[in-house]
């Protein structure tokens, strides 16, 4: 699929399908405002995305895979119930995490 952006904020969705992860082009992910209490680990085969948003959500942690986006350079977290966050997040070359 060549889709490159994905607006999915303000919908009240409490989870996302593992098959995310099959968007291998996507690049910009918005996520925000919504009932998300985890974000699934197949994120980590997004390695295009380069923005991604979650604020808003009820996520107690993120998934390791979250240090493979390596293109990510604007994530949102903040408005969660964040009680980890992995040490690989590291490995991303975001400019902003907010």
């Amino acid at each position: 699929m060549n889709l490159e952006v994905l607006v999915l904020s303000t919908n009240r969705l409490k989870k996302l399908p593992s098959q995310i992860g099959s968007l291998r082009k996507l690049r910009e992910l918005d996520l925000e405002e919504n009932e998300l209490d985890c974000v699934p680990s197949d994120i980590g085969f997004l390695t295009s995305l380069t923005k991604l948003w979650v604020q808003s959500n009820r996520l107690t942690s993120l998934p390791r895979t979250i240090g493979n986006l390596s293109n990510l350079v604007d994530m949102r977290v903040g408005e969660n119930l964040l009680t980890f966050i992995p040490e690989e997040i590291g490995e991303c070359n975001c400019e902003r995490i907010g």
